[in-house]
């Protein structure tokens, strides 16, 4: 990390890009070179274009593509296609030359050189030519096909961003679903609540039920019904189809009232207190417990409390609530947290913090917009285009829709989330984190885990995601999923599916990539390996427990209140 920044580059933008400029300085004629290379490829390219230009104006035959155009349109979509061929080249060989200098900038850091990179495939991004109309033949063309209606149709698509989502473009037509309708739709109800979360108990749909539950801490960025979105995708409804109880944590959206509501309130109020109450529902002396994203790294910092040795009784360590554990691309180890970490220097989290001193919380449009930047080619400039130039509505992706149900972090939880872990590494560091008096040791804990990754993860990279093989000290099986972040992990089986996944248990000291080089890829789901591996240890198949009980009572039918919020 590069410590004092500038309080007008919080991001280190601009010191990132005056570090690159000085150390090209030093090699003037190499820069020279490179700069008058990328200059020939631009002229040439319109060079060749005005003399294909001259050509088609003097050939009494015009070409094929227009045909059927009027003659005035077809001037105009000529331009079009000249504009989108000279601007789609020279953009090519400006992005090269951009990528190559800083790639082959003699002595930067990796930090600025990884921070020039990302903000540079920025600016080339939103620079494409087809993010322009008369550089987008095909917009041109459908203005022309609709009369001019798809640029009124834009037109209005974009005013209604202006004044809906803060002039984020929408990438989803939000009045195509409604949660508890076409989402989070699986039969449960709210069995316990408290000012952090309420917990949902699933019905049971299978007449045998396996006799430990499962329960999902789920990430408190964005809603937690990723894990229950349409019913052919839902994991919590293919969980309980194949006999296993399922309970899962809805975090409330916090307000101004909740600023002091901090990490380890998170991690006992809700993911303890949510195993405790499902571990008292279901009768049994312990639960599965599956950790999600930051989610997840809740769940082993709570996996850590409980095995603190402070914990001890004359001696003796009471009884873990939680049997084993899985964690879905989640971070414990934060010295390479992947692209991120763009956004989490000392700056930034100063800038973080500034931003909620007035309400106590960060705002969600806040976080939506850093998740967009991070695939601004697919989450921005694609719906741009479509929306705007060529009047299309937005799309009915439900994973879309949730992804734009954005909530807000409180202050003194996100402020010890990026200080103490993205910032400071704290979990796994010497120093280590101490949380509601206790020292958290990943050595200590003793359940086995289950973990997965996603092979093109952006926010969780699966190579760090397996590094918490360096951390603990018990029987390890990782799943490593073809897809992102999201994808990866929504993968039903299906015979269908085109996916891939790799299994197979770890040993300590293996290396990321020596271990996927033993693995067999697989067809399909890794959802099905995983319920193997549950199968074999969540005991054997009892009657179901009923919806809550005397104790904990039925509260109102699932999705529950808070994700109304």
């Amino acid at each position: 990390m590069i410590p004092n920044p500038e309080p007008w580059d919080p991001l280190l933008v601009s010191t990132s890009f005056l570090k690159l400029a000085q150390t090209w300085s030093y090699d003037p004629a190499g820069l020279h070179r490179r700069f008058t290379e990328a200059a020939v490829k631009i002229n040439r390219s319109v060079v060749e274009e005005m003399g294909r230009a001259l050509n088609d104006s003097s050939s009494p035959h015009r070409s094929e593509p227009n045909q059927g155009v009027e003659p005035g349109k077809a001037w105009y979509l000529d331009a079009a296609k000249r504009n989108h061929r000279v601007l789609r080249e020279s953009h090519a060989a400006w992005s090269e030359w951009m990528a190559a200098s800083i790639a082959d900038a003699p002595g930067l850091d990796d930090d600025h050189r990884e921070r020039c990179r990302f903000w540079s495939a920025q600016v080339s991004g939103a620079l494409a030519p087809s993010n322009f109309f008369w550089a987008n033949p095909g917009a041109v063309q459908r203005c022309f096909d609709t009369d001019g209606e798809s640029l009124q149709k834009g037109y209005a698509n974009w005013l209604r961003d202006q004044q809906e989502t803060q002039g984020l473009v929408a990438t989803v037509d939000r009045d195509r679903f409604q949660v508890g309708v076409n989402l989070a739709a699986t039969p449960g109800a709210v069995v316990h609540r408290n000012r952090l979360m309420e917990l949902i108990q699933y019905a049971p749909s299978t007449e045998r039920v396996f006799q430990t539950p499962i329960v999902f801490i789920t990430p408190w960025i964005n809603k937690y019904y990723i894990l229950d979105l349409a019913p052919e995708r839902s994991l919590m409804a293919w969980l309980r189809d194949q006999g296993f109880t399922v309970f899962s944590i809805s975090w409330k959206n916090p307000d101004s009232a909740m600023q002091d509501v901090g990490f380890e309130d998170y991690v006992l109020e809700g993911a303890l207190e949510a195993i405790e109450t499902a571990r008292s529902i279901a009768g049994t002396e312990s639960v599965h417990a599956v950790g999600f994203c930051i989610g997840g790294t809740a769940l082993a910092s709570l996996m850590a409390w409980l095995a603190d040795p402070a914990s001890r009784t004359n001696g003796d360590r009471p009884a873990s609530p939680v049997a084993h554990w899985t964690l879905f691309t989640t971070l414990v180890d934060f010295s390479n947290p992947g692209e991120l970490e763009r956004f989490t220097s000392e700056g930034a989290v100063q800038s973080a913090e500034t931003l909620m001193e007035r309400d106590g919380y960060l705002d969600g449009k806040v976080t939506e917009t850093v998740f967009r930047l991070l695939r601004s080619d697919s989450l921005i400039w694609h719906h741009a285009v479509r929306n705007y130039l060529y009047g299309d509505a937005p799309s009915r992706s439900d994973v879309l829709y949730w992804n734009s149900d954005s909530t807000r972090l409180p202050r003194r939880m996100l402020s010890f989330y990026l200080r103490e872990l993205y910032l400071n590494n704290r979990l796994v560091s010497e120093q280590g984190l101490t949380l509601a008096g206790r020292q958290l040791r990943l050595s200590n804990i003793e359940q086995p885990l289950y973990a997965v990754g996603c092979i093109q993860d952006h926010i969780a990279p699966w190579t760090e995601v397996f590094r918490v093989r360096d951390h603990v000290r018990v029987p390890i099986r990782f799943s490593l999923s073809s897809e992102g972040h999201v994808a990866g992990i929504l993968n039903p089986p299906s015979a269908k599916s085109r996916r891939r996944y790799w299994s197979g248990d770890v040993e300590l000291g293996t290396a990321p990539d020596d271990w996927l080089a033993t693995q067999t890829p697989l067809q399909g789901s890794w959802w099905t390996d995983w319920a193997g591996w549950l199968s074999d240890r969540c005991g054997p198949q009892v009657s179901p427990s009923s919806l809550g009980t005397a104790e904990h009572p039925v509260l109102c039918a699932a999705p529950g209140t808070y994700v109304l919020e």
